[in-house]
């Protein structure tokens, strides 16, 4: 029943598994942690994680705009085992009704259908991919999925030809577009990888599995590393650039007029001036953030981590990888941070000077409204 159920998921989980040792060491361009984490063969690490032959594609499918990358090598078998397992808490009720939804709508099984099209290997980056356009639109996102390309084809006729899909979805070629309102994604069926992103410049890049240079020796090294299963990666600079720099364009409501007077209307044209200017300026401040921050954070590169099968279990590996010498780029960004704060300072003062301009006008257009007091 569940609880037998809930028992077998926690022995999946610490059964099999050993102590962990933690290592440090600093090489040239990075601060590398080593954790070696004994698992026996039946531990769930080493019954999901399969060490790849070569080199993971996503790092060269994202390229130098892939700012956050996180791929695997799972053994699917074992994954769905694990799945299964887990749903026996729910009775299963819930995976056999999303199964005949999907008998229902496409035609098709998710065990001898969907799942076998999949070999394990699959990863996603979301990408910096128009940074001079505000707000979440400059993002995209590339996705990898490793595939058997007969059954992959199946999958990927079945759900085209889904009434709903011809509303967003048109062919041409080998290649599928989705009109998505965010923005378009490509997908497409190449050799043994299904690729889906928002950058076309990825499907022509292709999947490859060579180590990608933008990325620098010692971190393309790491990602590089035989028998690695996981890898993560995120570039500090424009991540944390586009979640940091916010510049408000929250705008305060005008009061409204009935029959302005020449005064009240003088100000209400002023005001439109300068909310036209703080626009622009907004605009100006915002650029210059970015630029400060990728100047600050830029020597700083890459956290990342991996995951690699060993013989006696799953070691991590991982830490910071700095453009150019650790030491070097860790002086770089304590000096530069002071000199960036007065910079972003002074650019800024047009634009407190506008603001405060616009609400002392504000101030006056409200007090106009209010009623004298006798």
């Amino acid at each position: 029943g569940e609880q037998m159920a809930i028992g077998a998921i926690n022995g999946m989980i610490a059964g099999g598994v050993g102590p962990m040792t933690l290592g440090v060491e600093v090489e040239g361009a990075a601060v590398r942690l080593k954790a070696d984490l004994e698992a026996s063969e039946t531990a769930l690490p080493r019954r999901v994680l399969e060490g790849r032959a070569g080199v993971s594609p996503l790092a060269t499918l994202a390229g130098p705009k892939g700012v956050f990358m996180l791929d695997a090598n799972l053994d699917l078998a074992q994954v769905m085992s694990v799945v299964n397992t887990a749903l026996m808490t729910g009775g299963g009720a819930d995976m056999a009704r999303f199964e005949a939804e999907i008998r229902r709508e496409f035609k098709l099984d998710l065990k001898t259908d969907i799942i076998p099209a999949f070999t394990g290997e699959a990863g996603g980056a979301m990408l910096v991919q128009d940074p001079d356009v505000k707000g979440e639109k400059a993002l995209g996102m590339t996705l990898f999925a490793g595939a058997d390309p007969a059954k992959m084809q199946k999958v990927i006729d079945a759900i085209s030809a889904h009434p709903e899909a011809g509303k967003v979805m048109t062919k041409a070629g080998d290649r599928y577009t989705l009109a998505l309102p965010w923005r378009p994604v490509e997908v497409q069926l190449k050799g043994n990888q299904l690729l889906v992103t928002t950058d076309p410049t990825a499907l022509a890049r292709g999947p490859g599995r060579t180590a990608a240079a933008h990325l620098g020796a010692s971190l393309s090294r790491l990602l590089s590393a035989k028998a690695t299963a996981a890898t993560w990666a995120m570039e500090l600079a424009p991540l944390v650039s586009f979640i940091m720099v916010r510049v408000s364009s929250w705008e305060p409501a005008v009061p409204g007029f009935d029959d302005p007077d020449a005064d009240t209307k003088t100000k209400l044209a002023r005001r439109a001036e300068l909310s036209a200017q703080i626009d622009a300026q907004e605009e100006v401040v915002r650029k210059a953030s970015l630029t400060a921050m990728d100047e600050m954070l830029g020597p700083l590169g890459h956290l990342a981590l991996t995951a690699i099968e060993t013989d006696t279990g799953v070691r991590f590996e991982g830490g910071l990888f700095t453009r150019g010498a650790y030491l070097t780029a860790i002086g770089e960004f304590a000096g530069r941070a002071k000199d960036i704060d007065a910079r972003l300072r002074k650019i800024g003062e047009p634009l407190r000077a506008l603001k405060d301009e616009r609400t002392k006008i504000d101030d006056a257009l409200r007090d106009g409204r209010r009623p004298s007091m006798r």
